[in-house]
């Protein structure tokens, strides 16, 4: 029979109200722990929500709190949600994911974080908990970092999980309407991983720290199961696959696009594709592939160790624009060390040409961020930048909220810091406006006008009185509200249903 302290509590920090990213990680790891037992709440919240979440968890005494953070703004986010509960109780606060791997020394450093979780976290949160239910000594568990006597001591590393299909999203643990999205043509979309890591080893990556550029992958077989219960009990109508790699292995991925006969998204690396693997997809209900063509410089594709050059990103988009019906989402890199004015110019001439070549691809122009643990992280030290002390000061990284100083690039004073910022939101618009829109010759119209601003825009650097992005993100705004009245109604009807049965 469970008692009270068998409960325990897993944060996904948000970084603000509007913050409705699937905590993906944390579903895999209430699994585990659920499945040994153990009861298990999930939230998110942002620091504004703070008061009724942590009363909530100080009331119920739970075992312990578990938080999974990336870098940038998430590590702010966590520490003043563990310093609320520190300051209010004596919950042991564990501190877990991508960035207190990359950073657990500092991470354990904080007097509000007492262990820190390193890897993968199914099997060493299980652990944890029963020798904190048995009050046994933790210190074999392999995978944790914890204080005695205020010295920090680290275990040995666990290994990666053998076989993946042990665990799996649960699903039950979240309310899933808050994170259904609409991607038309699917009107129910859902985030879903199928495998980990990735084989590459791109200079700019956490995954080349973080899962030591190798690949595990669950089953075809498990995931076309799994994907089908998301359809038949929440009536998902389209899959986002968010893995590191989805694409490694070809024809799992065919097996499972295929079997599930669903609208999909995925990310591939440029140098995957083939008029082969296209004609494939189309196929099958593909409707987006994001892929990283990462510069417009064969100078600075190298320093990623990309594999590539400018001349093969050309002759592929060439060949994906003969598939106009799949949309591609196109990712590159600014402020990069090292680069100088003339190779960030460069990148957005080859945005702008391949905007030329494939009419409906879609672009994002993305701000380096300095990864722990990755060689860029290395050269980006060398080059001036002094990484935060504090675990809070993190959300430096994060282009969101703050504009990048860029200490590694010795010539960006604060007005072309300003343009670059710039240049990664314009990004966004620059072929997104001109999608088909089939039998609304109006909206086409307005479409192709805002299109052309946004070209010139870009083409010659002028960003004064940038009307559209005003436009935009009152859009979002007004967009996100309707949003979050739509599923407190949702919740509300789905509440007074349940008191009347």
């Amino acid at each position: 029979m469970m008692n009270d302290r068998e409960k325990v509590y897993l944060i996904f920090p948000a970084v603000d109200k509007g913050d409705r990213n699937l905590p993906k990680g944390l579903l895999y790891v209430g699994y585990a722990l659920k499945k040994n037992g153990f009861q298990v709440e999930i939230l998110q919240f942002s620091p504004e929500d703070m008061e009724t979440n942590i009363r909530k968890i100080i009331i119920s005494k739970p075992l312990f709190v578990g938080f999974s953070v990336f870098t940038g703004s998430q590590p702010r986010a966590a520490a003043e949600i563990s310093k609320e509960i520190k300051r209010r109780s004596h919950v042991p606060i564990v501190w877990g994911g991508v960035h207190t791997s990359l950073l657990p020394e500092q991470c354990l450093n904080e007097k509000y974080i007492d262990i820190v979780v390193t890897g993968e976290g199914e099997e060493t949160a299980t652990e944890l908990a029963d020798f904190l239910v048995r009050k046994e000594s933790i210190e074999n568990i392999k995978g944790i970092g914890f204080k005695e006597d205020d010295r920090a001591i680290f275990n040995p590393p666990r290994g990666f999980i053998k076989n993946l299909d042990t665990f799996k999203m649960d699903f039950t643990l979240i309310d899933v309407e808050k994170y259904i999205k609409k991607a038309p043509p699917a009107k129910r979309a859902i985030h879903f991983i199928t495998s980990r890591g990735c084989p590459h080893r791109c200079s700019f990556c956490y995954n080349y720290a973080f899962n030591k550029s190798k690949w595990r992958a669950h089953s075809a077989e498990f995931c076309i199961k799994e994907i089908t219960k998301l359809k038949e009990e929440f009536d998902i109508d389209g899959i986002i696959f968010h893995d590191d790699n989805f694409f490694v292995n070809r024809k799992r991925v065919l097996q499972i696009v295929k079997a599930i006969d669903m609208n999909w998204w995925g990310e591939i690396r440029l140098d995957y594709i083939n008029t082969d693997i296209m004609n494939e997809f189309k196929k099958t209900k593909c409707r987006c592939l994001l892929l990283g063509w990462e510069s417009g410089n064969n100078r600075i594709l190298k320093l990623f160790n990309k594999g590539f050059d400018t001349e093969k990103i050309i002759e592929k988009t060439k060949l994906i624009a003969k598939f106009p019906d799949i949309i591609i989402q196109g990712q590159a890199i600014i402020g990069v060390p090292t680069e100088t004015k003339e190779e960030i110019n460069n990148t957005v001439k080859l945005a702008l040409k391949l905007s030329k070549i494939h009419p409906s691809m879609r672009f994002g122009i993305g701000q380096y961020l300095p990864f722990p643990g990755t060689p860029l992280y290395e050269l980006t030290k060398k080059l001036g930048w002094d990484p935060p002390k504090r675990t809070e000061g993190w959300d430096e990284l994060d282009s969101r909220y703050k504009l990048h100083t860029f200490p590694w690039l010795p010539w960006a004073n604060k007005k072309l810091r300003k343009k670059m910022m710039f240049i990664s939101r314009y990004s966004f618009f620059l072929t997104r406006s001109q999608i088909k829109t089939k039998g609304d010759l109006w909206k086409g119209l307005v479409g192709h006008i805002f299109y052309y601003f946004v070209y010139v825009r870009l083409k010659f650097g002028v960003f004064f009185f940038p009307f559209e992005i005003y436009l935009f993100d009152s859009y979002l705004m007004i967009k996100m509200k309707l949003r979050t009245k739509y599923v407190k109604k949702k919740i509300s009807c789905k509440q007074n249903a349940n008191i009347e049965q």
